[in-house]
């Protein structure tokens, strides 16, 4: 599969040296999605960002995969805020 926006699980765990065991906690937990294709799984490359952060989490700070998962869904809605913020800022100063 020959796509610049895709890169398979295999390749992330290689270059970050991390188990694949990981990455399927993370899909688990739906902290990232995935996609198969042909008995292979790929991640979307804005998703990296976020596996950088859980790599950080998890194995610098040892925060187990249920903390992880509060984590990820406070920083989510703390953009989401932030957002909204901005929006209301926009409208406001027009």
């Amino acid at each position: 599969m020959k796509n610049a926006n895709i890169i398979s699980v295999q390749k992330v765990c290689v270059l970050y040296e991390i188990p694949s065991s990981f990455v399927e906690s993370l899909l688990d937990f739906e902290l990232i999605n995935a996609i198969h294709h042909d008995n292979e799984l790929y991640i979307h490359h804005d998703q990296i960002g976020d596996i950088e952060k859980l790599i950080r989490l998890h194995y610098d700070l040892n925060i187990n995969f249920e903390g992880l998962d509060v984590i990820h869904h406070l920083l989510n809605n703390i953009s989401s805020l932030e957002d909204e913020l901005i929006a209301l800022r926009n409208t406001v100063n027009i």
